[in-house]
């Protein structure tokens, strides 16, 4: 193979050299090549101009408003419902517990725990309830 055939541009050309253009990437002699907007050295046929449109500026925007005031603070209203007017314990709410009524809506039953026998050798530690019976 050897190298590449001579071509039009491989003649000596005094204070240039071979360069290769960005877009196409033939090669040609510097001196003939352009400098593009972008940065890259093009051959004259693909070189274009920087649009207009880029060096159009506007006057900046006012965006704050003319005057702004502080957000309020959040306020907790307590309503007063059918489980905190309950008088049972982990039910009421302060302000609104009346003592002594129980709302039917939230029956308070006793909690029964499975298995609470005080037989020794049926009891689970830690659930066994002592039998008050005599």
């Amino acid at each position: 193979m050897g190298f590449p055939s001579r071509g039009d541009n491989d003649d000596y050309v005094p204070g240039s050299w071979n360069a290769v253009c960005f877009r196409c990437g033939f090669k040609r002699k510097a001196n003939q090549l352009m400098r593009q907007w972008q940065g890259y050295w093009v051959c004259p046929e693909h070189w274009e101009a920087r649009h207009p449109q880029d060096f159009v500026r506007t006057p900046p925007d006012q965006m704050a408003a003319p005057w702004t005031q502080p957000r309020p603070g959040d306020y907790f209203i307590p309503v007063c419902t059918l489980e905190g007017i309950t008088g049972g314990p982990g039910y009421g709410m302060p302000g609104c517990m009346m003592p002594g009524y129980f709302s039917p809506a939230y029956p308070l039953t006793p909690y029964i725990v499975p298995n609470t026998n005080a037989i020794p050798a049926e009891a689970i530690p830690g659930n066994a309830l002592p039998n008050n019976a005599t």
